[in-house]
C-alpha cells in the first residue's frame, strides 16, 4: 500500500511538462530505487545541460569581420549567469527538500526539482543558440 502512495505522490508531483513523457523512475519499487533512478536521470539531464552550454559557448564568436559584438563579454555573462542559476536551482530543490524532510517522499520531490530545472535550463540554453 505504501508503494502506491509513493507512486501516486510520484506522478502527482511530475510537472505538465515531463508529463508529456514516460516517468524514467516509475517501474521501481521502494524509495530507495526511485532515488538511485532519479539520480541516474539527474546525471543523463545534467550531461545533457553541459553539453548544451558549451555548445552555446562555441556559438559566440563572430561570424564574419564585421560582426562588432563583444563576445568575450557575452560569454562572460553567460558564465555568471550559468553560475547564478546553478545556485539558484539548488537553493530552490534544497529548500523544497527542507519542506518535505519528515516524509520519505523528500527525495524523489527533490530528485524531480533537480530533473525538472536542468532540463527547464537545458531547453533555455539551446534556444538561445537559435536567436
Amino acid at each position: 500500500m505504501r508503494n502506491v502512495i509513493v507512486l501516486a505522490c510520484l506522478a502527482l508531483s511530475w510537472s505538465l511538462a515531463s508529463a508529456q513523457r514516460a516517468n524514467p523512475c516509475a517501474n521501481e519499487d521502494n524509495t530507495i530505487e526511485i532515488n538511485k533512478c532519479l539520480d541516474r536521470v539527474f546525471k543523463e539531464k545534467d550531461r545533457e545541460l553541459n553539453q548544451a552550454y558549451q555548445s552555446l559557448l562555441k556559438h559566440l564568436s563572430p561570424s564574419d569581420s564585421s560582426d562588432t559584438t563583444d563576445y568575450p563579454a557575452v560569454r562572460k555573462g553567460l558564465a555568471d549567469a550559468q553560475r547564478a542559476w546553478v545556485i539558484f536551482r539548488d537553493s530552490d530543490c534544497g529548500a523544497l527538500y527542507k519542506y518535505w524532510e519528515t516524509g520519505s517522499i523528500r527525495g524523489i520531490k527533490y530528485g524531480y526539482c533537480r530533473i525538472e530545472h536542468t532540463e527547464q535550463r537545458t531547453m533555455q540554453l539551446k534556444e538561445w543558440a537559435r536567436v
